[in-house]
């Protein structure tokens, strides 16, 4: 099977990396898989529901980032990968998995994709959504309220003390390693043509494999 190229989306929460990473994958031809790094958050099912209530979301540490890799080696191997499944309102895994096929394209979206070198050295392609705190608390109020059964008032004091100081921290210096930079909301304009990019270098003859960064050693280029 030709090596599989994967593609890292990261930003904020709530900056639309997920969002990004769907138009992307239905701009592409057929053949995307998706992988969300949200799937990866710790099991704390052995703690009760106040203590898991209690867990920093917001760090890196909260990832059992063994199986990522696990997963991003099986994908690059073309093998099937399982991928747990989170329950956000419970704050733990769910009992069943989720198994990801192989793809000519793998896109992840998530928090700190590019934070570990070991990942950022081979992903194909790294891309950053930088959107406005403003706008992403907006947006994080209307998820975690309807979706995880979260107060308004529980998720701004949380946004405010804890996710965005450790956004500053984690998260927002990735934008030093990503090769495009997108800042949400985009035009669908800026969405094709980055889906045109990719296409180009998936079946470019050039290409030498994963860890090739895609536009390495020129001026990171934006779509903005």
């Amino acid at each position: 099977m030709p090596q599989t190229f994967q593609l890292a989306i990261v930003g904020g929460s709530a900056a639309g990396k997920g969002t990004l990473a769907t138009a992307l994958a239905r701009a592409l031809p057929a053949g995307v898989a998706r992988v969300e790094l949200d799937a990866f958050y710790r099991d704390w099912t052995g703690l009760s529901p106040a203590r898991r209530a209690r867990q920093n979301f917001d760090h890196p540490a909260a990832v059992d980032w063994a199986w990522v890799r696990t997963v991003f080696d099986r994908l690059h191997a073309g093998r099937p990968a399982a991928v747990p499944v989170y329950d956000f309102a419970r704050h733990q895994r769910r009992w069943e998995v989720r198994t990801i096929r192989p793809a000519p394209v793998v896109i992840w979206d998530g928090l700190w994709l590019l934070d570990w070198s070991w990942m950022r050295r081979r992903f194909a392609l790294g891309i950053y959504v930088e959107c406005d705190p403003t706008t992403c608390l907006e947006r994080r109020l209307v998820r975690d309220v309807r979706e995880r059964g979260r107060t308004p008032a529980s998720v701004w004091h949380q946004y405010q003390t804890q996710v965005l100081p450790l956004q500053r921290r984690f998260v927002e210096p990735q934008r030093l390693w990503a090769d495009v930079v997108v800042r949400s909301p985009w035009l669908a304009a800026e969405v094709r043509a980055l889906a045109g990019r990719i296409r180009a270098l998936v079946f470019s003859d050039n290409r030498t494999g994963p860890g090739v960064r895609a536009w390495a050693g020129r001026s990171r280029p934006q779509a903005s």
